[in-house]
């Protein structure tokens, strides 16, 4: 039987991931799951941002 990865550890690799990505640079939760392997994974990844709120990322802010 394979082992199955906690989400906690694709969220932090989630996280690691949007935190490179430049200030004013967009990209969709598909190219981040593809970027990581897991393509179709994109539910999966807005899932991941939305528990990081109030965390290290960068956040979206109005102009």
């Amino acid at each position: 039987m394979g082992s199955i990865n906690p989400p906690s550890s694709f969220y932090d690799s989630v996280w690691r991931v949007v935190a490179q990505i430049p200030v004013g640079r967009v990209t969709t939760y598909g190219d981040i799951a593809a970027h990581l392997g897991r393509r179709g994974a994109a539910r999966i990844v807005g899932w991941a941002l939305k528990d990081a709120v109030g965390g290290d990322l960068p956040s979206a802010t109005g102009c």
